[in-house]
């Protein structure tokens, strides 16, 4: 495994993100969803990678023999942020591709994370996770973030809404 610093997203790596956000077994776990008949968050790669580019985010990919498995950021100040504390980052992480979910690659994103946040003088962090996502939670859990709120009826799948977690860590 090899992670590596996403400074612009290319034309491979959005295509490969355009996929996995259009499998319905990753989008699930990672787009809000408040209509079962939503259509897909990006009509297409180009403007998945036009949207990532100009966003203010510190990217990085998860990649194994070359090939991008997964993805993972944080930005400051980010609007979904419940506690307005200073020096805040909010995460995103996924492993897109299945055969490398639950092999440590999100716990490796989460400490590398971690590590860059402090780096620019993160005090804390700050995650949603969806209440069925029982793998994000328990490395969550393992890694000492702390539950502190609860949003009830934030996503629907598989025929209900489920709440979305807050997660936190003081660094």
């Amino acid at each position: 495994m090899q992670i590596r610093p996403m400074e612009k997203i290319g034309e491979c790596e959005a295509k490969c993100m355009f996929s996995w956000g259009n499998d319905p077994k990753y989008a699930a776990f990672c787009t809000v969803n408040k209509d079962l008949e939503a259509p897909p968050v990006f009509k297409s790669w180009q403007h998945l990678q036009q949207s990532l580019n100009s966003d203010k985010a510190t990217r990085f990919g998860i990649y194994e023999n070359n090939e991008l498995v997964g993805e993972f950021n944080f930005v400051f100040e980010h609007p979904a942020l419940l506690k307005s504390q200073p020096k805040t980052a909010w995460l995103g992480i996924g492993i897109g591709s299945e055969e490398f979910r639950g092999r440590g690659f999100g716990t490796k994103a989460l400490e590398f994370l971690e590590i860059e946040v402090a780096k620019q003088g993160g005090r804390r962090i700050e995650l949603g996770v969806f209440e069925f996502n029982h793998p994000a939670i328990r490395l969550y859990e393992k890694m000492n973030y702390s539950h502190f709120h609860t949003i009830p009826d934030f996503t629907y799948w598989q025929g209900r809404l489920w709440a979305d977690l807050r997660f936190e860590k003081i660094l």
